[in-house]
């Protein structure tokens, strides 16, 4: 939060208008840093290659996650079919779980079910 405190509107206007340039040239001009970085793995054949193999263990933690969820649900007797868990790709996962599934349990912000969400290090 950005708080501007000006003698009359007529400073307030001029402080707004230049705030709006500046967000504006932020915004649609991001910077090239990670661009520069991207280039320089794709184009360096060692670092592609330890970048190709970092990914590989990335998914395999996450399918393993997945995996894991799956099978502890099972051990505990949760009702329903959990193979939707490791069906899903990426790093966020719908359960399915709700009220019923927890035991009668409930928090209040659970309505629609609950997400996995596997932290990448």
């Amino acid at each position: 939060i950005l708080a501007v405190v000006a003698v009359n509107n007529q400073q307030l206007l001029c402080v707004l208008s230049q705030l709006e340039g500046l967000a504006q040239a932020l915004w649609l001009n991001p910077p090239n840093m990670g661009a520069r970085i991207i280039t320089s793995i794709l184009c360096n054949p060692a670092l592609l290659g330890e970048w190709k193999q970092n990914l590989k263990e990335v998914v395999e933690n996450i399918m393993l996650t997945k995996e894991k969820v799956k099978e502890k649900l099972r051990l505990l007797g949760t009702p329903g079919s959990w193979g939707h868990i490791t069906e899903q790709s990426g790093t966020h996962g719908y359960l399915g779980l709700n009220c019923k599934g927890l035991g009668g349990w409930c928090p209040p912000f659970l309505t629609f079910g609950l997400y996995l969400s596997i932290k990448l290090h």
